[in-house]
């Protein structure tokens, strides 16, 4: 259903430039950095260990109490609509694990998980050695036959939600009972971690209970090798997991994870009212909580606010370059007119109450791979806008923006309107359901078009879209530069290469003048102080290790 919206905003803008202790310029965020798949290098001679601070006595035991704005279609990871459903994240493991290492700076370190080493034979050739002794909840063991069979599964399960993001996978051969061999069809650095517990479809399931049950039957009864196991699940309501006692990860009182005996994870589509039941205690922790509501949760001293220091969402502005008042070479000034009229500074400090920072680049927040300041981007200049908008010719245009109809959306569409009014632009706001909005985007029949975008944990997660034809390519940017630039990034494991190529590429996406961004915020939890041990896969909540001081 399509909602028009076209509202005044002053009292909106006044409040952005009023935001308090909002810096202009963001503290650094550290890049995730690129994984270089070698095999582990010879020891280096270590300091002497210090005496280590002792620190609170872990404590098992109860059941901790989680909310997801959203329902799970089903509980078969490869066909998963939510890829960061923390449900899937408890009853499955992934082969390897990007841990964040250090909360304050954001560095990551990729671990094997159900892999328990590995090395690149070539650049197109990877070995796996799976760990042993592991068991899923159904009894049945971890073994190269049943890695094959998952892999080959997420590839060509016509329903597989996976395969994108690993398909660069030609096949997959079984060495030994321990052991496997990846072919692959390119070489490609972000493979391994698209097998991390980042992604959730790439999770790994018991062969035998699918075997056994089939696709239905496993949906009810899911089995994997995660610390807790299948318990309850109420669609559109809330799952309830159970501890596995028979977990191989050892917690850091020499025992076996989990630490909680259980988790109940009940389904609360607004963000506010996950709030007030954190401030009531009748939840423990939530993520991704409106800006408004993280602004209160901060004034709570019963609550923690944890934002993740590397991993940002982002919203992101595209003008149709292929059809409509915006297409070709011939009205590249125009689209240069309404960039510069686009005022990121101010859209970013009011709807995101200061916590955000305008993104100047589209994908790149500061530090990732590839960002480099002296790249040219545009920012708010009123009259160089005026002037583009002369020279292109054009006095006045009446045209549409077009988002998904939730608040964020609408209230960045109600500030363009305002801003692109001053340079003659009449955007009317054009609000549609997410699917039907979705789908205008990447059909093409959009003139202008706000949306929403994760940061992944690799470069080439987010650069994809810039690919000819790309489903998330709502600009219809078409440039063969680009294409092989993209190729050429995700094909070579050294990273001042892959920087390079993408800096390369930014340029090109600037001088098209079709795509940037609006403003980056970071991925957060907030959770009552009793909680302890939660941290994160890149954006993916891991509470695998989680314990409960009450």
């Amino acid at each position: 259903m399509r909602r028009s919206v076209c509202l005044p905003i002053a009292a909106l803008v006044i409040f952005g430039l009023l935001v308090a202790c909002a810096p202009t310029e963001p503290t650094a965020v550290p890049s995730a950095p690129t994984v270089v798949p070698k095999a582990e290098p010879a020891a280096t001679p270590k300091p002497a260990t210090p005496v280590p601070t002792p620190g609170p006595k872990i404590k098992r035991g109860g059941t901790l109490r989680y909310a997801e704005t959203g329902s799970m279609a089903t509980t078969d990871p490869i066909r998963s609509n939510l890829f960061t459903q923390i449900s899937m994240r408890l009853l499955y493991d992934a082969l390897f694990r990007y841990r964040l290492m250090d909360d304050k700076t954001g560095r990551h370190e990729l671990q094997g998980n159900l892999v328990e080493s590995w090395k690149l034979d070539d650049p197109k050739t990877f070995t796996f050695k799976l760990r042993q002794g592991v068991k899923f909840h159904d009894g049945s063991v971890w073994n190269a036959e049943v890695a094959k069979w998952n892999l080959d599964r997420a590839l060509t399960d016509k329903t597989s939600t996976a395969k994108p993001m690993i398909e660069a996978i030609d096949s997959v051969e079984v060495v030994d009972p321990n052991t496997i061999r990846l072919k692959l069809k390119t070489p490609n650095a972000g493979l391994l971690i698209n097998l991390s517990g980042v992604i959730t479809p790439v999770s790994i399931v018991s062969k035998a209970a699918m075997d056994s049950l089939g696709p239905d039957g496993f949906n009810n009864k899911p089995s994997g090798t995660g610390p807790f196991q299948f318990q309850e699940w109420i669609r559109d309501d809330r799952i309830s997991v159970k501890k596995f006692d028979g977990y191989w990860r050892m917690g850091a009182d020499g025992k076996p994870l989990p630490y909680v005996d259980g988790l109940v994870s009940r389904v609360i589509p607004d963000t506010t009212v996950m709030l007030m039941e954190l401030r009531a205690g009748t939840l423990d922790i939530v993520k991704e909580l409106e800006p408004k509501d993280v602004v209160e949760a901060q004034k709570n001293p019963d609550l923690i606010y944890w934002a993740h220091p590397a991993a940002p969402s982002t919203r992101h502005l595209g003008l149709n370059e292929v059809k409509g008042p915006f297409a070709g070479d011939a009205n590249i000034k125009l689209r240069q007119a309404l960039l510069y009229a686009t005022d990121k500074d101010t859209i970013a400090k009011t709807l995101t109450f200061g916590l955000g920072y305008a993104l100047k680049y589209p994908s790149w927040p500061p530090n990732y791979l590839g960002y480099d300041e002296t790249i040219p981007h545009y920012s708010f200049d009123l009259n160089k806008a005026k002037q583009l908008m002369a020279e292109s010719g054009v006095a006045t245009l009446n045209t549409a923006v077009t988002s998904v109809n939730r608040p964020i959306d609408v209230r960045i569409a109600q500030m363009l309107q305002q801003m692109w009014g001053q340079i003659g632009i009449k955007a009317e706001a054009e609000a549609f359901e997410r699917v039907a909005a979705m789908s205008k985007m990447i059909s093409g029949e959009t003139t202008i078009s706000i949306w929403g975008g994760e940061v992944g944990a690799d470069a080439d997660q987010n650069t994809r879209n810039f690919g000819t034809g790309a489903p998330g390519n709502y600009s219809g940017l078409t440039d063969p530069r680009v294409d092989k630039l993209l190729e050429q990034a995700r094909s070579t494991y050294d990273e001042k290469e892959r920087a390079a190529y993408y800096k390369q590429l930014q340029t090109i996406v600037y001088e098209h003048a079709s795509l940037t961004g609006i403003y980056y915020f970071p991925w957060a939890m907030v959770y009552n102080k009793s909680v302890k041990g939660a941290t994160s896969q890149w954006k993916t909540a891991d509470l695998s290790e989680i314990w409960l001081d009450r």
